[in-house]
């Protein structure tokens, strides 16, 4: 007998949320129960290396597509940030804006209307770890 598929906003043993398919890993792909908090896109990296340290060894930054689903659900996933306010409000993927320096510049979404656009790896922004 196959195992059903869970739901999205379903909570894990481990707690974290599951978020869908990844459309990247085409994997299963689960949030993190709650935001990191506020940091730059280096700090964010230094949360995964934590995460991954204690065994999840797939936690990450969303990509642009991940980050992108994770919106679309974000009633049921719950705990976003969705005021529009700069830095709470908007969310760091781990894609790069390719039409600026790629090492300077990644993609970004605000939760409280899907705006994508591009913000500085050093700004401070939400984040939302994911693991497939």
């Amino acid at each position: 007998m196959k195992d059903k598929k869970p739901k999205i906003g379903a909570a894990a043993e481990d707690g974290w949320i599951y978020a869908g398919i990844s459309p990247d890993t085409r994997k299963p792909m689960y949030a993190a129960p709650a935001d990191a908090g506020v940091m730059t896109l280096d700090d964010a990296m230094l949360e995964t290396k934590k995460l991954q340290a204690q065994g999840k060894a797939d936690a990450r930054i969303p990509s642009k597509g991940e980050l992108k689903k994770m919106f679309n659900a974000r009633a049921k996933i719950a705990g976003f940030d969705e005021t529009g306010r700069v830095q709470e409000g908007w969310y760091f993927s781990s894609s790069p804006h390719r039409n600026y320096l790629a090492d300077a510049y990644i993609k970004v979404r605000r939760f409280s209307d899907g705006k994508s656009d591009f913000g500085y790896r050093g700004d401070r922004l939400s984040v939302r770890l994911v693991r497939s």
